[in-house]
């Protein structure tokens, strides 16, 4: 006679349970013998992010959220925590990329822990930029164990000009134009207009010197 014996992970690994084969003559027991089973670790893990998306981040400023992690196993394992490549400037930072938790069947206190992420955007990020990046928790004792998920990070639209004048001292005669070039750099990370006033004496608060001769802006094609 053979038996088959299929234990579950709904006991802690290492934990020792007796089954009791009966030999019956009717319902009297005429043999026994005990077969002890010792239960095996299972593996597993889950994961959940305080938020997936981080919204409008200001380039130059960091951001962040938090990633609870639950062994989901019957044996204490450590999980290591990684995350997907982020474009240059952009940075992440984990306040622990590993755990060590006690299995299922422990007090949630000791089977879950939460660990920080701060991601770091880069003065450089356009406004149209969306960074998705993906942490993944894996399983010491099983490899082949791993959960994963997404944040999405998005970037805050940065308004910035300064305007560089080629020439600021110039000498004419009356009745003639004077050219003042002027380069206008448009340092926000987002495509932008920008209006252009010349200096008035007759509006105040100016701070515009007289006379209050008349100018005017224009482009390359004289517009």
């Amino acid at each position: 006679i053979s038996f088959d014996v299929t234990p579950d992970d709904s006991m802690p690994a290492n934990s020792a349970t007796e089954i009791r084969i009966r030999g019956l003559d009717g319902n009297n027991e005429r043999c026994y013998a005990i077969l002890t089973v010792t239960v095996g670790q299972s593996y597993g893990a889950s994961s959940s992010l305080g938020t997936n998306f981080l919204n409008n981040v200001e380039p130059g400023t960091s951001e962040s959220t938090s990633l609870s992690i639950t062994n989901q196993g019957n044996g204490a394992d450590t999980l290591s925590i990684a995350h997907s490549p982020v474009p240059s400037g952009w940075t992440v930072s984990l306040s622990s990329s590993s755990v060590n938790l006690l299995g299922k069947h422990e007090p949630q206190d000791d089977r879950q822990e939460s660990i920080g992420i701060e991601v770091f955007v880069p003065l450089s990020a356009l406004a149209d930029d969306t960074v998705t990046i993906t942490f993944t928790t894996s399983s010491g004792g099983n490899s082949a164990v791993e959960v994963t998920d997404t944040l999405e990070v998005s970037v805050a639209e940065r308004h910035e000009v300064d305007g560089t004048v080629l020439s600021i001292d110039q000498t004419g005669r009356s009745d003639q134009q004077i050219d003042f070039p002027l380069i206008v750099h448009n340092n926000g990370n987002v495509q932008d207009s920008f209006r252009l006033r010349a200096c008035d004496p007759n509006q105040p608060g100016s701070g515009c010197s007289s006379p209050s001769w008349q100018s005017t802006f224009v482009d390359e094609q004289d517009n």
